[in-house]
This record gives C-alpha cells, sequence and structure tokens, in this order.
C-alpha cells in the first residue's frame, strides 16, 4: 500500500477554509467536501496517475471532486502523492502554482 498523501500548508489551509464554509452554506449535505476529499485521497493513495496532466506545470496533475466542484492540485514525487492546492472548479482560472 502506498503512504498516506502529503497535504502541503497551502493546501491544508485550503481544505480547512473551504471545509468550515461548505458546512455553513451547505445544510444539506454538510459532509460532501470533506467525505469526498478524504475518498479521492485514497483513491490517489492506489492511483496516483488519475487526475489529468495540467500543462502550465509540468508534473502537476489534477483531479475534480464532482460532488462539490474543486479540483486536486498535485504531483507525484517518488511514489509519493503531494496534494499542492485545492481550488474551485467555477473560478474560470486555475491556481498559480
Amino acid at each position: 500500500m502506498n503512504p498516506t498523501p502529503i497535504i502541503s500548508k497551502r493546501a491544508q489551509r485550503e481544505i480547512e477554509r473551504i471545509d468550515q464554509r461548505w458546512i455553513e452554506t451547505r445544510p444539506a449535505a454538510p459532509d460532501l467536501f470533506f467525505s469526498e476529499l478524504r475518498e479521492m485521497l485514497q483513491l490517489l493513495r492506489e492511483n496516483p496517475e488519475l487526475g489529468v496532466l495540467y500543462p502550465p506545470k509540468p508534473g502537476v496533475r489534477r483531479i475534480l471532486l464532482r460532488g462539490s466542484l474543486y479540483h486536486i492540485y498535485y504531483e507525484v514525487v517518488k511514489n509519493q502523492v503531494v496534494v499542492l492546492c485545492v481550488w474551485s472548479a467555477v473560478r474560470g482560472r486555475g491556481p498559480k502554482l
């Protein structure tokens, strides 16, 4: 089994902010964002090539959380998934990485 993904400090701050806002503004599904994120991180542990390459930044991949519409931006370093950023897919532009 692959190790647990590494979450960058930036991604950790974004996850906390998004989750808090999600809980406050989505009373019908307050756990959706975090549970979707947790499940995707587990999938990436087993298959880090799931995401598509993100052309502006060589080596970076992104994958969509379909229910909450957030992208996880990550790279694979020595068989380890490193989450760089979590970014809204509806922003119309990608993050500065």
